[in-house]
């Protein structure tokens, strides 16, 4: 449930919403404020050319009781909240900056961290001290979180200290294995929906990334098999102690092969 905070140990607490561009968002955002403070995050950036598919920041005005917020897209839209007296141009800033980060040494990239898949895995995967940090002058960060093993609920993250940080961000180990998950939960979401599988198994396809990770396994038709072995069976077959040196010398197709022959063996056996 949507819930916005007034104030923070006796300190006015002000929200703003962030909302991801989709088709006609903008001209959904236009019609729905009443004399808000509305402007395109991209504007003053490199993506400047193309701020017709920019973000739209609000500065809410009514705190809580913001009306607004039953109008806006709330699953394509985050909520941040910061100390009332941070003028909204440093709100806009910082949101700017966050847009441009670094990572794997001297590579930097532009970091879309408004779209509701790629907010639902960094803010809810990474460390709270690495999301208090990248939150910079921010207390907090709410919204919808639309992971593709989760129900969607409603999530809000940070530790309400506020420190304004304009400069650029170097992605942090923590933050990186975040969007790795994220990758590889749409990789399962993809193979699924191609394969006309109904509901997924998670934990079954978690310990298959977790199996072809540890034994170094890459490819795609191997990962399929080991897939579907997985789902049919309810879980990847384990192997048993007195064969885990034997296990470890076989090639990675007749790995995939000795568990599938564990399950047949069990189909046999009735176990």
């Amino acid at each position: 449930m949507l819930t916005l905070t007034h104030e923070h140990q006796g300190t006015a607490v002000a929200w703003y919403a962030l909302v991801n561009y989709f088709p006609d968002s903008h001209q959904l955002v236009y019609q729905a404020i009443d004399s808000h403070q509305v402007e395109p995050i991209y504007l003053n950036t490199a993506l400047e050319k193309i701020q017709d598919e920019s973000p739209l920041l609000i500065a809410l005005k009514y705190g809580g009781s913001e009306p607004l917020t039953e109008q806006l897209p709330l699953q394509q839209t985050l909520f941040f909240s910061a100390p009332a007296a941070l003028p909204f141009e440093t709100i806009a800033e910082q949101l700017r900056w966050r847009m441009l980060i670094g990572y794997h040494g001297e590579r930097k990239g532009v970091f879309h961290y408004y779209t509701p898949e790629v907010a639902s895995y960094f803010f809810t995967d990474s460390s709270a001290r690495s999301t208090s940090a990248w939150l910079g002058a921010f207390y907090s960060v709410g919204f919808y979180s639309q992971k593709h093993s989760e129900a969607q609920q409603w999530r809000e993250v940070g530790d309400y200290t506020s420190a304004p940080d304009l400069s650029m961000w170097m992605l942090l180990p923590d933050q990186e294995q975040a969007l790795y998950l994220m990758n590889e939960e749409r990789e399962i979401r993809e193979w699924a929906k191609e394969s006309e599988i109904g509901p997924i198994n998670w934990p079954a396809q978690q310990a298959v990334n977790q199996f072809t990770e540890h034994h170094n396994i890459q490819d795609d038709i191997l990962i399929v098999r080991l897939r579907q072995l997985a789902q049919q069976n309810g879980q990847l077959p384990q192997v048993a102690a007195a064969d885990q040196l034997f296990f470890s010398h076989l090639s990675a197709e007749e790995k995939i092969i000795h568990l599938e022959q564990i399950v047949l063996r069990r189909v046999h056996h009735g176990v």
